[in-house]
């Protein structure tokens, strides 16, 4: 089942997707407009399903818009609009572990703020003053069941459904939130702590670089997400999806989730071992980023007007807008 969240009648309505794609009001099915927000919706999950698809069986066209509208409206939403958090795994490629000194042996998380998402349709918004802005087009979880600590051959159980996330990330912004400190200033940083020289910990791979992820990751519109979230059950293996990512016809970055390094269970129980997971929230599982074309190549400042297009064949297709400000 296909789950969004729209804005119907000025407000804000988690919708189904009925069998002919047209969007219908989870509240006009089974209780009232306004009754059920997305969080309710997904944590009632095991009792409202069944109610959804008998009343989903039934005649309710009156009550549906179809995806047209929804676009000529403007009122596509990220599928969940607030979570409780959003998790990114970096580094869960092979390409750029192959070329890294030093990797982690789990899955490195960052996060963003949800004031970050936009909804399918919706522009990605851009300042020349951002630098070089890329694309990293990535399959996105999102948390069913609440859970700490979870055994990976559990963790796919705590999932409710999956939906797809443009990771926008600006080199330019992360490098003027970076901090390195030479290796060489170890011993002093450590005495001025302390009083006595020792070996600080932080230099064991030479300089100590601290990055703030927080602009370079997590700037208004930088995680476009959508344009809903498909239920488990349709996806049974996460692990073996394509995904591609275009400008224009120009198809410019191929993906495919077997290709990283970190399985979607992996990257769930790890994450649990130190964040609790809520009804809601969003994990992304990083991108391959496969393709012919360079970081600069597919630069958003150099798209300005054009149209991005991801695609999934097991989740739809997520289209926005790259905008100036």
């Amino acid at each position: 089942m296909r789950i969004g969240t729209c804005v119907i009648d000025g407000r804000p309505e988690p919708v189904v997707f009925d069998p002919a794609g047209r969007a219908v009001p989870v509240g006009d099915l089974v209780g009232g407009p306004g009754l059920y927000g997305v969080l309710t919706l997904i944590e009632r999950w095991d009792d409202l399903r069944p109610r959804l698809a008998r009343a989903l069986g039934t005649d309710r066209s009156p009550a549906a818009t179809s995806v047209a509208e929804i676009d000529r409206l403007g009122a596509w939403l990220p599928p969940v609009p607030r979570p409780g958090k959003i998790l990114g795994v970096g580094f869960n490629s092979p390409v750029f572990a192959a070329f890294a000194s030093s990797v982690p042996d789990h899955p490195p998380f960052f996060s963003s703020p949800g004031s970050a998402l936009v909804g399918h349709r919706q522009p990605i918004r851009l300042r020349p003053s951002f630098g070089l802005v890329h694309p990293e087009p990535e399959l996105a979880v999102v948390i069913g069941r609440q859970g700490t600590r979870i055994d990976p051959a559990e963790a796919l159980d705590h999932v409710f459904g999956y939906t797809l996330i443009d990771d926008v990330s600006a080199p330019g912004l992360r490098a003027g939130d970076t901090v390195v400190v030479p290796g060489s200033m170890a011993g002093e940083l450590d005495r001025r702590h302390s009083g006595r020289p020792r070996a600080a910990s932080g230099f064991e791979h030479g300089d100590m670089r601290v990055t703030y992820h927080l602009r370079a990751k997590g700037t208004d519109s930088f995680k476009p997400c959508g344009p809903w979230i498909v239920t488990r059950d349709e996806i049974p293996d996460p692990d073996r999806l394509g995904i591609t990512l275009a400008t224009g016809d120009d198809v410019r970055i191929e993906c495919r989730t077997e290709r990283l390094i970190y399985s979607v269970a992996e990257v769930i129980a790890h994450a649990s071992d130190h964040h609790t997971l809520f009804p809601g929230d969003i994990i992304h599982v990083g991108t391959d980023i496969t393709g012919t074309h360079t970081l600069r190549e597919i630069d958003y400042q150099h798209r300005i007007g054009a149209t991005r297009t991801i695609e999934c064949e097991a989740i739809g297709t997520l289209v926005n807008e790259i905008r100036t400000v």
